[in-house]
């Protein structure tokens, strides 16, 4: 996990192939991704959240619940401008394999180092988690991409969208059977709640239930093994959206492919929910397609907003945070994880009270002169200026984490 100064590979800086104009839309979408997700994840009391900053209970969605397709959208993105350029400089498929599944294994073992912090207790290891499930899902579609992928005549690199998309059908088919026809020891076939849906006996079977994220009574886990499967074609939808980017296309009609093809996937999704429900948890196809538009459709804003010609000054300079947590998305990442767990374990006391851990002491303070929701957001916002003051100094001087 080396400290570099060139852009990191699970990020790299994104130009379009004539190698003269950054995309900022990139940058910013990745950089507001990890702001939305150091935001949701530290609220100062869970009770008092607006319910869009909190993931649906099971069935349904929030705006919080797009924010893990949509880091693997840009992560599919970034993987097309980093292949093509690897085979441009001479890199073979065999390399930009190795390279892939290298990074998989970095990505793994961060996870694991940060679940276990900061009591490093193997018997109770969460082994499953966000950059494990990012792992498994850029292997899945790093892989696919690399030996399916044509070269071009000049040297580049492109996307084969025939395997790439009967993949993400098979991947969402394959999910499909597990999850409603093969049946569950127990509890039969079909069974999408979250004692007796097939992701939760798989990951019970493979890890033990010391090893997965405790649901009430019971244990079950939002980023187990078999929810990989359709949240691969997340990852794998941004591979072909980077390529329309890198391609010679003009930007009217690629906003239009990007506004068009968002919509049809986000009703696609819509439509299925009635057979298969909308739930990020166990990410389910029709969650899957209503995330797929949703990126879509937010790339093609951003797009249209930050990549034209006449790009504004104004909005480089308003755009800067997103783009500080962008390029550092990793370590962002890891400083939150950090600070979330070390923060219920640091007491502190309002004047002659009982001392209360940090979270709760901010939400009292902020309480006094905030509406309950208010003060909890606030301290959320804290958290995230907190972040991106801990990342900019790195990002200033170029050094960058390189997984």
């Amino acid at each position: 996990m080396p400290v570099t100064q060139v852009a990191p590979s699970l990020h790299e800086s994104v130009h379009v192939d004539t190698g003269h104009r950054r995309l900022l839309s990139i940058d910013v979408y990745r950089g507001l991704t990890v702001a939305g997700m150091i935001l949701v994840t530290n609220p100062a009391n869970y009770a008092h959240v607006y319910p869009q900053l909190l993931h649906s209970l099971w069935n349904g969605v929030t705006l919080t619940d797009m924010i893990a397709p949509s880091f693997l959208f840009v992560v599919g993105i970034s993987l097309s401008f980093s292949f093509a350029g690897r085979i441009r400089r001479g890199s073979s498929r065999i390399q930009l394999a190795s390279h892939t599944l290298q990074r998989c294994c970095a990505l793994m073992l961060l996870g694991l180092i940060l679940n276990a912090f900061p009591d490093f207790s193997l018997h109770y290891l969460r082994i499953p988690g966000i950059l494990q499930h990012i792992a498994v899902c850029l292997a899945i579609g790093g892989l696919l991409h690399c030996f399916s992928g044509r070269r071009t005549n000049s040297g580049g690199f492109r996307a084969n969208t025939f395997v790439l998309v009967t993949a993400s059908v098979a991947l969402i088919a394959a999910d499909w059977i597990l999850m409603r026809v093969v049946p569950v020891p127990g509890y039969g076939a079909g069974h999408l709640d979250p004692f007796g849906n097939m992701g939760g006996f798989v990951d019970r079977w493979l890890f033990g239930t010391n090893h997965l994220w405790p649901w009430g009574n019971f244990w079950w886990d939002p980023d187990g093994m078999v929810s990989t499967l359709t949240a691969s074609t997340n990852l794998i939808l941004g591979i072909l959206a980077g390529d329309l980017l890198r391609s010679s296309s003009t930007r009217s009609r690629k906003l239009l492919a990007f506004l068009v093809a968002g919509a049809l996937l986000a009703l696609a999704g819509i439509a299925l929910n009635p057979i298969y429900p909308i739930n990020k948890k166990i990410w389910t196809p029709s969650y899957t397609l209503l995330a797929d538009g949703f990126c879509l459709v937010a790339l093609a804003l951003l797009h249209w907003l930050l990549d034209g010609e006449r790009r504004s000054q104004f909005l480089e300079k308003l755009t800067l945070p997103a783009r500080i947590f962008g390029s550092n998305a990793i370590l962002a990442f890891g400083f939150t994880t950090i600070a979330n767990s070390l923060a219920p374990r640091i007491f502190l006391s309002i004047l002659s009270r009982e001392r209360v851990n940090l979270p709760a002491f901010a939400y009292d303070t902020f309480a006094r002169f905030l509406a309950p929701n208010n003060a909890s957001l606030l301290y959320a916002l804290l958290f995230v200026f907190l972040n991106l003051l801990l990342v900019w100094p790195f990002s200033r001087k170029g050094i960058f984490l390189k997984l």
